[in-house]
């Protein structure tokens, strides 16, 4: 698991669709796409239910969104401190 595939995996939640979630992270559809299967195959959970090209976060899902969420605060203020004593 990277954080790359944590930030993946939270604009699909955030965004409901691998569509809109990928416009906003200026990536490719497929590339989002295959990162969240990549991190579900990892985890052996399914973390949506696909439906007409929505995105419905699951129980798994939801649960590993607030530990991604946490992780990814994290890194922003790990970030933003390193560029604060740069």
């Amino acid at each position: 698991m990277t954080i790359t595939q944590l930030r993946y995996f939270a604009a699909v939640c955030k965004y409901g669709k691998i569509r809109i979630a990928s416009e906003r992270l200026f990536v490719s559809a497929p590339t989002l796409s295959v990162s969240i299967k990549n991190l579900e195959d990892e985890l052996g959970v399914e973390l949506f239910h696909r439906d007409n090209g929505r995105m419905i976060i699951t129980d798994a899902g939801s649960k590993l969104f607030k530990y991604a969420s946490s992780i990814l605060d994290t890194c922003d203020s790990m970030e933003a401190e390193a560029l604060r004593l740069k």
